[in-house]
């Protein structure tokens, strides 16, 4: 019961530390993943000997594996930093399973295993975060913003997708509930879509890549354009995040850089456990 509730609260105060951090520097320091990973693993080897039940790390390894997959993945898709990815790892190990204290206070909807819930939550949270603070850069950043929207306008393919969503939404005319409010939700996706992907690319290029001056390159920095030397390649912009010894090259080479600055994701860790924890999950209620 303690070992549980000592992991929760760590767990929890870990990661309000990491949202500040996120929200003020773009970065997340390397101590609050790696300290959260030893703490959390020290807590179950504890819990499992006090016990005398080594089965009790099963699900923990499990989940701990499957949550490193899911953020290297990420990662190696150039979708999530380093401290997005570190940070993941230990909520699969903490909470392979919902906190049975906190059942003495919530009533979540626990019908799918629980780090599966805060995957799904995560997506919701993480998806619905990125688009409000894409807005806040938006209206920061109006002039930009506008001229690079005008370039991004799809035509073709909005065209193509009203298509689709009259032909969807005279379908669901044809059939009963739920199937037909299915289908309604689907052509709305499909009619939104393409204004997404132009709002989104727009706010990329216009509010997220900036010239930086290379004494202010840090480790993990995103090139946005590639950077060679006489001609010749040095470093590609598809390349995972600057390391010190490729920030020393291009301080031979060049005096600014583009780079793509980093969305703060952390805050959506934050807000999907929490979510978790009091509702479960609240999109599949069933």
């Amino acid at each position: 019961m303690y070992i549980e509730i000592l992991l929760l609260t760590v767990a929890l105060v870990w990661l309000v530390f990491a949202t500040v951090s996120d929200i003020k520097t773009r970065e997340v320091p390397d101590w609050i993943s790696f300290s959260l990973i030893i703490i959390s693993i020290a807590l179950l080897l504890l819990d499992s000997a006090n016990k005398k039940d080594i089965r009790l790390l099963i699900a923990p390894a499990v989940y701990g594996i499957a949550f490193a997959i899911i953020a290297f993945s990420m990662y190696y898709t150039k979708q999530w930093g380093g401290g997005d990815t570190k940070l993941l790892i230990p909520l699969g190990i903490i909470f392979s399973s919902y906190p049975e204290q906190l059942l003495k206070y919530f009533n979540p909807v626990i019908n799918l295993p629980f780090p599966v819930i805060i995957i799904i939550n995560l997506l919701i949270t993480g998806s619905a975060f990125s688009l409000i603070y894409s807005f806040y850069l938006a209206v920061k950043n109006k002039k930009e913003f506008l001229k690079e929207y005008k370039k991004h306008q799809l035509k073709k393919t909005k065209i193509t997708s009203l298509v689709l969503t009259i032909v969807l939404i005279v379908s669901s005319t044809y059939f009963q509930y739920p199937k037909n409010i299915l289908l309604i939700l689907l052509s709305l996706i499909i009619l939104i879509t393409p204004f997404l992907v132009s709002f989104i690319k727009s706010v990329e290029k216009s509010c997220m890549i900036k010239n930086v001056p290379v004494d202010r390159l840090t480790e993990g920095d995103w090139l946005a354009e590639d950077i060679y030397s006489n001609k010749k390649l040095i470093i590609s912009k598809n390349n995972l995040g600057l390391t010190k010894t490729q920030i020393e090259k291009i301080k031979k080479v060049r005096k600014e850089v583009l780079v793509k600055a980093g969305m703060p994701f952390v805050p959506s860790f934050l807000i999907a456990v929490l979510i978790s924890l009091i509702f479960g999950n609240f999109i599949m209620p069933f």
